[in-house]
């Protein structure tokens, strides 16, 4: 019987699963840049003059609420992917005239709140709500969306009788009003309803 053995060399093969991999190493880093944030960065140092820590600190913000909306919204994370980049682009554009203080928008006091106040860190500036972003604009809207919700839960004390007990609570704590529905020579019809488990009925 024929054996062919073939003969390695112990040391040659020590060397070959020692020596380093050709194989180029791949950055998970290399992935998350591209030109647009680049160039934002810069308009960010050169048109409003932030520095260029707080201008990585912000774009960082800007990249991560992108990633955050994309994975919400099922958008796949890459640059070639155009909903990805429209998504950051828009984020950017908000956030830029924000900051900018003869923008279109009007907030004279976004960018002295951020860069000479420090009232936040400028990467937490994507994920504020408008009313924390811009709150003199928002006041007057969030005051009158109170005002309104404010009438419609509370109770409002009208027309009550303590001759009236309400069948279901036993509560004489109970509105009526009183309604012509048929014909003029017939009696009105009262409408009542408890104040406290909220029971309707006429009579």
């Amino acid at each position: 019987m024929n054996n062919d053995f073939k003969i390695y060399k112990l040391s040659d093969q020590i060397d070959k699963y020692n020596a380093p991999n050709n194989i180029p190493e791949v950055s998970n880093n290399q992935y998350n840049k591209n030109k647009v944030r680049d160039d934002f960065r810069n308009m960010l140092i050169n048109n409003l003059f932030i520095s260029e820590l707080e201008a990585t600190d912000l774009e960082i913000g800007i990249f991560n609420c992108t990633i955050d909306y994309a994975n919400t919204n099922k958008i796949q994370l890459s640059w070639k992917c155009s909903l990805f980049l429209d998504t950051y682009i828009n984020i950017s554009r908000s956030i830029y005239s924000n900051l900018k203080s003869n923008s279109y928008i009007g907030n004279q006091d976004l960018y002295k709140r951020m860069v000479d106040n420090k009232e936040f860190v400028p990467h937490m500036l994507p994920y504020m709500q408008c009313h924390n972003v811009f709150p003199e604009r928002w006041n007057d809207i969030i005051n009158k969306n109170n005002l309104r919700l404010k009438e419609a839960y509370e109770f409002n004390i009208v027309a009550m009788s303590d001759m009236i007990t309400c069948m279901r609570c036993k509560s004489k704590k109970v509105s009526y009003y009183e309604l012509q529905t048929r014909s003029g020579d017939e009696a009105s019809t009262l409408f009542m309803e408890c104040l406290i488990c909220g029971k309707k009925w006429k009579q």
